[in-house]
This record gives structure tokens, sequence and C-alpha cells, in this order.
């Protein structure tokens, strides 16, 4: 450990690929630093008596830069890939007004009562503007909502939905949440007719295709393409990448955290390094933080700014059944139904068929519980009741296992003071003005949510990195 190494703080998924492009592609010494035992982050599959279950749905999804691309086939070879390509890459629905929309991922005002279609859709034409603007340029989620479908579309819909997900109202949310949870475009009309609208540029963003599993493939906005391993669970994923990382030199300790960053110029020299076996003192060339920054502000001498309005109680509840769930071809889809408590819901089975290699059913439903004490058991409870509701799972179906995942037990509200609060923490951060420390992560008051996001982000930096 003498020679100075790249330090990459965070294990997750992105931790992971920017560690591997440093030491493969550009041929630099990495350490990475994980402080949970295991890495992955939430790409590490649980492991249960019945198989292994992901957190979630999490595709992975081509960057459209073939510096990250080639990378995933680095990992997993073509052949160990679930390649999903045209209209199936990554196929997302609704839950809402008591009906599943496998149709699409945005909500379909042709279900409203006749009178109210006329009148949303009305009021969409009446008030499209000349462009359509990105989610930064607004000050609220309301004030994006408005300009881009009319006062009573939002009313109407997106009002209803976005507080059953958050409990707030528009005015008091971001404009980024609406890039969360896909608030960009509502169905007004069957395909054909969708098609002709959407040869003008303004209503292509604004209007969806409602079957996604027919529209022109000319018609698609890009042809990158979703992976997932071909033998379930991510945890394969990150088995592999492991594997290349250690195979380029890169050593990677888990269950250990930085204690302490050295920096007796406006460089970094020293991590000090604290595990259960004690500490260890090593040099590095640069710092990437991939992790929270509000684990980093307090080694910088700095005491993070605090998002103000609290999370939401949340679970991840993770179910083996012993039929498939009855959701099409859908691979995920969101319920924005404010009659129900879950959120978004996962089916494994239907983008990998080997998650039910075993005869058992695995699906992960993320949802809002009504308070923070409330049992494991009351939620799996909750989130069997509720998709029974939903006819998702039949009379016959039995729930063979379900059990609450420890990843999540809140969930972030993007709030316009919590989203504010991120900023300032990122400003915190930037004052600080070491050459040699860079970030890399989530960033939602700047749009940076997704893993392509990230990469796609980093790469220039990675590139300058000395």
């Amino acid at each position: 450990m003498n020679t100075p190494a790249v330090l990459v703080v965070g294990a997750g998924p992105s931790g992971l690929m920017q560690a591997l492009y440093l030491a493969c592609t550009r041929g630099r010494k990495v350490i990475i630093v994980e402080q949970q035992k295991d890495v992955g982050g939430l790409f590490a599959s649980a492991r249960t008596p019945f198989g292994l279950i992901d957190v979630g749905v999490h595709l992975l999804l081509e960057t459209g830069m073939p510096e990250w691309d080639t990378l995933y086939y680095e990992i997993l070879s073509s052949q160990d890939w679930h390649i999903l390509e045209g209209v199936r890459k990554d196929i997302g629905g609704n839950y809402i007004w008591g009906k599943l929309n496998d149709g699409a991922l945005y909500p379909d005002l042709r279900q409203l009562p006749r009178h109210e279609y006329l009148e949303c859709l009305g009021d969409l034409f009446a008030n499209l503007p000349p462009t359509i603007q990105p989610y930064g340029d607004f000050d609220s989620l309301e004030e994006y909502l408005v300009a881009r479908f009319g006062p009573k579309t939002t009313e109407r819909v997106f009002r209803p939905a976005a507080h059953k997900l958050w409990r707030e109202d528009l005015d008091r949310l971001s404009s980024w949440a609406a890039k969360i949870v896909h608030f960009a475009r509502v169905l007004t009309h069957d395909p054909t007719m969708s098609l002709v609208l959407k040869d003008s540029p303004v209503l292509d963003q604004v209007i969806g295709f409602p079957d996604q599993l027919s529209v022109p493939r000319s018609r698609l906005s890009s042809d990158r393409r979703g992976l997932y391993p071909r033998k379930y669970g991510l945890a394969g994923f990150v088995v592999a990448a492991r594997t290349k990382l250690e195979a380029h030199g890169v050593e990677i300790l888990s269950s250990t955290q930085v204690a302490t960053l050295e920096a007796p110029g406006r460089s970094i020299t020293t991590a000090v390094l604290r595990s259960e076996q004690g500490e260890q003192r090593i040099p590095v060339s640069a710092v990437l933080w991939t992790s929270p920054l509000t684990s980093l502000l307090p080694l910088l001498g700095l005491q993070p700014t605090k998002p103000p309005d609290a999370p939401l109680p949340h679970r991840i509840v993770q179910l083996f059944l012993s039929e498939r769930l009855q959701s099409g071809e859908l691979y995920w889809f969101w319920c924005l139904d404010p009659k129900l408590q879950a959120v978004r819901i996962s089916n494994h089975s239907a983008y990998c068929p080997d998650a039910a290699s075993n005869g058992l059913f695995p699906v992960c439903v993320e949802t809002h519980v009504p308070t923070t004490d409330l049992s494991d058991q009351a939620a799996c409870d909750l989130v069997v009741e509720e998709l029974r509701q939903m006819d998702l799972i039949r009379n016959t179906t039995a729930v063979r296992a379900a059990f609450v995942s420890p990843a999540q037990r809140s969930f972030f509200v993007p709030t316009l003071k919590n989203v504010r609060a991120l900023g300032e923490q990122r400003q915190q951060f930037t004052s600080v003005e070491l050459k040699n420390l860079f970030l890399s992560t989530q960033d939602l008051s700047e749009g940076i949510f997704y893993l392509p996001d990230i990469l796609r982000h980093s790469l220039s930096m990675l590139n300058a990195l000395d």
C-alpha cells in the first residue's frame, strides 16, 4: 500500500463501475472502501431460504457511452446477460383509479369520466407551450405540471397522485420529483392517433404511446438496451464486477470506513481507515466519493445541512408466490392510486425467467406504511392484502414467504426545502476546494438520480483525474 492509490469510497453499483473504469481503462491503482459488510449496495440481492431476491427492480440500462457500456460486457459476457432490446428494454406501467395499465408508464386520461377527459384534453391543448422546458427550469412540481399539462390535468390527475407518493402538496415539492416517478406524459388517444399527434416535437414530449409493446421501433427515444444477468439475482453482477476488479489489482475493504482525510495543503495525501481490526493509514493520490455527502462533510470539518422535512415511513416487502403475479408482461409499475399504500411493484420473473427456476415467483413491493412502529409482519400482511385487492394475486396463489428487507425503512420526500438542503450540501463540499477530492454520487438538486445519470456525469471528471 506504499504507492498512492485512488481511494473510491462506496461499493454500490456506481462505485464499482467507476473503480473498474479507473483500474481497467485508465490503469490506475485503486482501493475501494465500503462501510457495509457486503458490497453492491442496492444491487446486493438478499439471500433467503427460498432463494435470492432483488431489492426492487434495477435493470442496467446502457448509457449510450461506449466507455461504460463496454465495461458491462467485460463484467459479464453477452451470453451471460438477458439483453432486453427495443420495446422490451424496460416494460413499466401504473396502477391508478382502481385499474392496472400495462400499456405505458403514464396516466391514461381516457380512464376518466367522459366529461373530465374532454376537459383535461382541451385544457392540455389550450395550454400547450411552444417548447418544453426541462425539469430544473421550474420553481415547484406544481409549476412544472401546469406548464406541461395545464391546470385541469394537474388538479385531477397529478395532485392526488403526488400526494399519495409524498404526502405533500405540489407547491411544496421540487420539479425534480417528476423525473423520479416519470411524470412526463399522459395518454390521450388510441395508438393510431397518438402516432399522428407525436409527429409534433412538442406533443411527442407530452403525449405517451398507449401500447408500449407495439410502438414502432423508429419512434423509440433511443436504441439503448436493458441488461439483466441471465442467472437470476443482481448479486451475480456484483460478484462478477468484484472478480474483474480484483483481477486488475483492486483491493476491496468492506466493513471499513474513512476515519480521517489528511490534507496538509490543498490535496489529500493520506486516508485513515477504520475497521474491526483497527486503523490503517494509506497514501492516496485522489479520493473519489460515491457515498452520500452526509458522511463526507464531517471529515472536512463541516456540519452537513440537514433536510428539514422528515421522510415517510416505508418498507420493502419481498414475497415468494406459488404462481406468477397477474401483471401481464410488466417488469414493474408505479402504484399511483391514493387508496393504496404500495408505491412500486416489481415482478422479477417477467424479465428474468430464471427467477422462478425453483418453482417460486419472487415479487418486491416498495410501500409506505401508516406509522414508523408498524411491525414487519403487519407490513407484509398489508402488502398481500393490497395485491389481492388489485387482483394481482389469484385466490389460488399461496404466499410461501413474506419478509421485510432491512435495506430501507424510510422514503425521502423531494420537497423544495429538502432538495435545497441537498444543494447546500454540495455547495459546502465545493467550498473546501481540495484539488484531489472528487464527488460522484446522486445529486437531486441537479437531476442526477439514476445510475446512467451518475455514470454519464462522471466520465469527464474521471478522465481528468490526475
